[in-house]
């Protein structure tokens, strides 16, 4: 069973707070004005390391509003010369990074791709521990960031870009600080939602549901009616079944340092893990595992009419596997178990790192927070696509960053900006990741296998699940409460 790790920034959602979140994988907010990027290039001062705390504090946002009366940030002049490494496998980053040379001039981005995911993350922490070898600025999705902060090798960033932090969702920054402390800046989200293939339900007389409930009625009555799938369950992607415990309110791990708590096997899991056995013992659903050739073939033939994605999902896992830029598929805010208390979890998303290594923190937390947070960065960000989730606030700025609200073509003109927006809001904010996700994405997608395949129950994998986790944490010197 191999391990999926599919949230690349270049295909998950930007989380600023009145910025837009869009919902494919570039991320980025707007800025307020047009001038809330200061010609820092120009600038009179030389922010450096050393100075930077002042510098930073002192440049947070200007009282002067924006589109929606968000304040723009002040970004603090760097006239020093540094080049920093930038440790990323997105293929769009030198782009990022040429849009930002452009206003710090003194700044040269150096884009090294060492490999994605997993290949970077132990690249990265074989160069954290031996003391060499780091580069200045290292993209981590957000469920590794804990892991790497326990190392002693991330950088504090309060005093340099500490002024941005309002400026992005704040579960956002709870993903990756330590109390108050903010060690990565976040740059795009992945908050769940729907996407349907329109025709499809069309033909069946059905509509997007909108809650759970209603989806299991209509999987069954679509699936009597035309032999088809209504949709598949992902059953080896960690991630995305964790996103559904969180996506239905549940907060299966707690803690902080040494001490967690791990609450896995509930009944409120049982619920949701139970209601995907039920649809796949109905011959409604089948287990599939998405981003494969086997996957991409089932939608390229119409096997399945709704896929449960994130905001990045569409342009970025159908789009591919269709291979077109216009399709029948649309998208919709995610189902709810109480729609009376709407709640959503998040699917991806990824922050950039400033190491202990660099000689340069300012200046490498600078492009960080510039790039992800001012109008021009977010504008590179969000084209192409139309649709991304940014971690910052999009929708005060969407009038300053149109590229972040055109239709999306590949949705047929529709613009997923606002669902996107609307259902970020949405994401449960207790939630939090542990010092040791990979782990338990490989226990969920081995056990959910096993239980998608028949050869035991749900609940059983759910107590398997909790039993692995709970040792193993103890194994790595933590002290577990359940």
């Amino acid at each position: 069973m191999r391990k999926k790790y599919r949230f690349l920034a270049g295909s998950t959602v930007v989380a600023l707070l009145t910025v837009t979140a869009c919902g494919t994988a570039n991320t980025g907010t707007g800025g307020a004005s047009s001038n809330n990027s200061t010609s820092a290039g120009n600038a009179g001062n030389n922010v450096s390391a050393s100075s930077s705390t002042a510098n930073a504090n002192t440049s947070a946002p200007s009282t002067s509003s924006s589109n929606g009366g968000v304040p723009a940030p002040q970004w603090p002049a760097y006239n020093k010369h540094a080049t920093i490494t930038w440790w990323t496998w997105l293929s769009t980053a030198p782009q990022y990074a040429a849009e930002f040379e452009k206003v710090y001039p003194s700044i040269k981005i150096n884009v090294v791709n060492v490999g994605a995911n997993g290949t970077e993350y132990k690249k990265l922490m074989t160069a954290l521990k031996a003391g060499s070898g780091a580069p200045d600025l290292a993209f981590l999705e957000y469920d590794v960031v804990p892991e790497f902060i326990q190392t002693g090798g991330l950088v504090n960033l309060n005093k340099y870009i500490g002024f941005v932090k309002p400026y992005y969702q704040p579960w956002t920054i709870n993903e990756v600080s330590v109390g108050s402390n903010m060690y990565a800046v976040p740059q795009d989200i992945g908050p769940m939602v729907l996407d349907y293939n329109q025709n499809l339900l069309k033909s069946a007389g059905l509509t997007p549901p909108t809650t759970w409930s209603q989806l299991a009625s209509d999987a069954k009555l679509y699936h009597q009616k035309t032999g088809k799938y209504y949709t598949y369950f992902d059953e080896g992607d960690g991630k995305w079944l964790v996103a559904l415990l969180w996506q239905a309110g549940i907060t299966p791990w707690s803690g902080s340092g040494n001490n967690w708590k791990i609450n896995i096997d509930t009944p409120q899991a049982q619920k949701v893990m139970n209601y995907w056995g039920s649809l796949l013992k109905s011959g409604a659903v089948i287990p599939s595992e998405s981003l494969t050739p086997t996957w991409n073939s089932q939608i390229a033939k119409g096997d399945f009419a709704v896929a449960v994605g994130a905001a990045w999902f569409a342009d970025f896992g159908i789009k591919p596997a269709l291979n077109t830029t216009s399709s029948p598929w649309r998208v919709a805010s995610i189902p709810q178990w109480n729609p009376a208390n709407p709640t959503n979890g998040d699917f991806g998303g990824s922050s950039n790192a400033v190491t202990t290594q660099s000689k340069h923190p300012m200046a490498a937390a600078l492009f960080a927070a510039w790039y992800t947070s001012s109008v021009q960065g977010l504008a590179k960000l969000a084209n192409p696509p139309a649709g991304y989730g940014a971690a910052t606030y999009a929708d005060k700025y969407e009038g300053k960053t149109a590229a972040i609200n055109t239709p999306d073509p590949f949705l047929g003109g529709q613009k997923p900006t606002g669902i996107y927006e609307q259902d970020a809001k949405l994401v449960n904010t207790s939630f939090q990741w542990t010092p040791w996700s990979s782990y338990i994405f490989n226990e969920f997608g081995v056990e959910m296998t096993k239980a998608a395949q028949g050869s035991e129950s749900f609940d059983q994998a759910l107590a398997n699940i909790q039993s692995s986790v709970v040792n193993y944490a103890k194994s790595q010197g933590y002290q577990v409460s359940q």
